[in-house]
């Protein structure tokens, strides 16, 4: 297979993959949204607790915690993850910490096969990054 085949591969797995991670986003927001609802749902219906039992308070505080849980994997799905390939041509960060004349001449100098390494190391890292998040909505969602 000639490289620029491999780089149009290479470059339709990275944006399906990155494609992947909106979904996850979405139902993220979702399970942030129905906890905060059932959050003051509970606070709201809760009588003074100085009048609960033990059953009462022992029933609130694993409420609580499975509450806690559940937004706790929320924010870990939610909040970006910026580690990336320090000499990355494609990764924002990496691009950003040169200055415009560096990142051009690197971008002019960089050769094909460069340019499909640093592809596929995107594709690795944004998948690390999917499966973590995948994991933690499946935590928050079954809580």
């Amino acid at each position: 297979m000639d490289m620029s085949k491999k780089i149009d591969i290479a470059e339709k797995k990275l944006s399906r993959i990155i494609g992947l991670g909106s979904p996850l986003d979405t139902k993220a927001t979702i399970a942030l949204g129905v906890s905060t609802a059932m959050l003051g749902v509970v606070s709201s219906f809760a009588p003074n607790p100085s009048h609960w039992s033990l059953l009462e308070l022992l029933l609130t505080a694993l409420y609580l915690l499975f509450l806690i849980v559940c937004l706790i994997h929320v924010y870990w799905t939610i909040y970006p993850r910026t580690r990336g390939p320090i000499l990355s041509l494609i990764y924002f960060r990496s691009i950003a910490k040169r200055t415009r004349e560096d990142f051009l001449t690197e971008i002019s100098g960089e050769n094909e096969e460069g340019y499909l390494k640093d592809l596929l190391g995107q594709c690795h890292r944004i998948s690390e990054i999917i499966t973590l998040k995948f994991d933690k909505v499946k935590v928050a969602y079954s809580t």
